[in-house]
């Protein structure tokens, strides 16, 4: 047989491919990556085969020729090629006549589609041999982790390909590995940078730790923490170190948060791969280390303290461009030891093809239009509007193909929830391009269902089934107004939907370790670490509720995001939980059972865990929801009910107060509508769950009805000024004073 100079292919190429060495006698030359397994071949021409060997025998066999009514039997075990085949991207149908010319062999269906088997044989490398990892020119030996539940299982063997765009950031990724370079990945707020990362740690077999950066972190969150075991104190190794000394791949997110005197920690250790510890032993750089060992024994080394950093240690930085973000720039010394990379946003065309993909039952005219204001809004940075997160729009398709009801403007708020963002100059901003790019009937679309058996109201109806919807797919927030009702309507989606709620009361000055874990000291002097209410909802697949997510410093939120993104979470103790799937490719990837790997530190999320912000949706002078916050999940908003909502909210709680109910609402309705600030101001403290207080107690007491609204708003501690409004304000609803209220102001 005449073997072709050429080979024209189509179809969709492999382009990453982890080889088994042992598998081939040239694997870097087999036929997985010549002919990268094409939907069509054309062989021409040629009469000379010699160079790269592959064993396509099983493949051409009992394909005919178009022109000749024979049958290929005698094919050799082995084809030998003259060259690297050239690779045509063009449709089969399209090429030139000369390829399809009738000397031609042509084969018109997948002669290599056994071949596409080889693919997870070859991801299934044996505990014993070293594989070989290929992305283009570019290849890296890999050799299996000392402890392979430390290596991230969140692909497994499934051979998906990642994005075209992820390919050349994971090939720049190998590059460095080559050349033992840190890295330094910058992009816009979202999990893109993170799951790249992981991707990379995966498909390179590396152990690797994780450092989440708030504006608490410290040194002794990085380097050593002292404890107490029977009365002794003693350094634990924390997550720089133990990745210096064990060789794995150090993951610093979120550096633009750190404060200037918290990263320089780590200066000597990227520059020359040496630091000194707390306990008195000093990290030394791997040849330096070699070179004593010509004098020195490895005990007497390690009797005067001194330690190996391991040649394969790695640094892996990800952070957000400072100022375009909130943050501190990082100092020139420390950049300079990064090599770094710009990951930007899915371009439009991308993520439409993707949000079509997973959002079949939308219409293509409704994720056009959502698109559309979406990078209209980020092309115009000098607007001064947050970023919209690009990437979070998938997870809302997923949401919206199961209601395909939601008018595009409600989708829109779940991405960007824009009022409670901005103040008035912003909103209006934001509204322009809402009605530039989402047509008016979408917009005045309702979204509503009908009105049931509940208590309250139909927008209470309405909530709770976009509630279910969002927690059906993930994680979500919840804002409304001070005293609105946002913990009664997760305490009845609950109920509804039969899952154990936990919460966890936020306060202003919690960082991000208390989040998850708190030092406790035992009777006897010991330190351990206990679990906070998240963890423990977190290994029980509980739904963990955050109450007063406002309070909270954004840094702190901002470190929940690897949960949010991709079920990871790293505990102060240095155990970690990772989601059910990870954990299952975990298990079979080392044979241990669940017991075995939690007591290695590793504990499993299950698929019912859910995590719910409970927030306020005024905005504040200190705004917590930046672009980083924003893209951890979806926003839904309890909107101001009407008058009407707000009386069957009085009568259905309180029967007694059906005489009060509508007099009490339409005054703080026209506190709220004030054109004194201050009144405005008052009202805010007249909330829905102050009325239900006030319409109770004035039923055990009757005649103090103006006495409980004085106390409710704090009329005595008010300015003067305001007082007086206020207290007309009272006498032009008819509230009249009582007793009661004559004795507070005299008092």
């Amino acid at each position: 047989m005449q073997i072709a100079e050429h080979i024209s292919v189509t179809g969709e190429p492999l382009t990453i491919e982890r080889t088994d060495v042992s598998a081939f006698v040239k694997p870097e030359e087999s036929v997985v990556r010549l002919m990268d397994i094409p939907d069509h071949i054309v062989l021409t021409g040629g009469d000379g085969y010699k160079s790269a060997v592959s064993q396509p025998y099983d493949i051409i066999e009992n394909h005919r020729l178009p022109d000749k009514q024979i049958w290929f039997k005698d094919l050799p075990s082995k084809i030998t090629l003259t060259e690297t085949p050239y690779l045509d991207r063009d449709e089969y149908h399209a090429m030139n006549e000369h390829v399809r010319s009738a000397s031609s062999v042509t084969v018109d269906e997948n002669p290599l589609r056994e071949m596409k088997k080889m693919r997870r044989q070859l991801g299934n490398v044996s505990a014993k041999a070293k594989s070989v990892v290929s992305i283009g020119s570019v290849r890296l030996t890999v050799s299996n982790p000392i402890r392979p539940e430390l290596t991230p299982a969140r692909f497994g063997e499934s051979g998906v390909q990642p994005p075209v765009e992820v390919i050349s950031h994971l090939k720049w990724l190998l590059q460095k590995e080559i050349l033992g370079q840190d890295v330094f990945l910058i992009g816009v707020p979202g999990a893109l940078r993170s799951e790249i990362v992981f991707r990379y740690l995966e498909l390179c077999n590396r152990e690797y730790e994780y450092l989440a950066v708030t504006r608490d972190t410290t040194e002794a969150d990085i380097k050593q923490r002292r404890e107490i075991r029977s009365g002794t104190a003693f350094y634990t190794d924390l997550c720089a170190v133990r990745a210096a000394l064990n060789g794995r791949v150090l993951v610093i997110d979120g550096v633009e948060k750190a404060e200037r005197n918290v990263l320089p920690i780590l200066n000597n250790l990227l520059e020359n791969r040496e630091m000194q510890l707390d306990d008195g032993r000093f990290l030394m750089r791997p040849e330096k280390y070699d070179n004593l060992t010509k004098d020195y024994t490895i005990e007497e080394l390690r009797d005067m303290g001194i330690e190996r950093v391991s040649e394969r240690f790695h640094i892996i930085a990800l952070g957000l461009p400072v100022p375009r973000f909130h943050g501190n720039a990082l100092d020139p010394p420390l950049r300079s030891r990064f090599q770094c990379r710009y990951i930007p946003e899915s371009s439009f065309e991308s993520t439409r093809r993707t949000c079509d993909d997973v959002a079949p039952s939308v219409s293509s005219k409704s994720i056009n239009d959502l698109l559309s204001v979406m990078y209209a809004i980020n092309s115009q940075s000098d607007l001064g509007l947050s970023l919209v997160p690009i990437e979070k729009a998938e997870r809302i398709m997923r949401i919206w193909n199961l209601n395909p009801s939601y008018s595009t403007l409600h989708v829109f708020n779940m991405i960007y929830p824009y009022r409670s963002m901005f103040k008035d100059h912003y909103v209006k901003i934001t509204q322009d391009f809402i009605k530039k790019f989402i047509s008016q009937t979408d917009v005045n679309g309702n979204f509503c269902m009908k009105e049931r058996g509940f208590i309250s109201t139909s927008q209470h109806e309405a909530l709770l089934a976009d509630l279910a919807v969002a927690h059906s797919q993930g994680d979500f927030a919840l804002l409304g107004t001070k005293g609105a009702g946002k913990t009664k309507v997760i305490c009845e989606l609950a109920a509804r939907l039969g899952f154990t709620t936990e919460t966890m009361v936020l306060y202003q000055d919690m960082n991000a370790r208390e989040l998850l874990q708190r030092r406790r000291m035992l009777d006897n002097g010991d330190t351990l670490w206990e679990d906070s209410q998240l963890v423990t909802a977190a290994k029980r697949g509980d739904v963990c509720v955050l109450d007063g997510a406002e309070r909270l410093h954004w840094s702190a939120l901002e470190s929940l995001a690897c949960l949010c993104h991709h079920r990871l979470l790293f505990l102060p103790d240095g155990s970690r939980l990772v989601g059910t799937e990870e954990f299952d490719n975990i298990q079979k990837k080392t044979g241990n059972d669940e017991a075995h790997l939690n007591a290695k530190g590793i504990f499993r999320i299950p698929k019912s865990f859910r995590l719910i912000l409970n927030g306020d949706s005024l905005p504040t002078e200190q705004p917590w929801l930046n672009e980083t916050v924003v893209t951890l999940m979806p926003f839904l908003t309890l909107q101001k009910l009407s008058t009407e909502d707000q009386c069957t909210v009085l009568e259905g709680l309180v029967p007694g107060a059906s005489d009060i109910a509508r007099k009490l609402v339409e005054f703080v309705e026209k506190l709220r509508s004030s054109g004194d600030a201050a009144l405005r101001g008052v009202a805010h403290s007249l909330s829905m769950r102050k009325l239900i207080h006030i319409a109770k107690r004035n039923c055990l007491h009757r005649g103090e009805l103006r006495g409980l609204i004085e106390k409710a708003a704090l009329a005595r501690f008010l300015p003067s000024v305001t007082r007086l409004a206020f207290y007309n304000e009272l006498d032009k609803a008819g509230f009249v004073k009582d007793s009661s209220s004559c004795a507070g102001l005299s008092a």
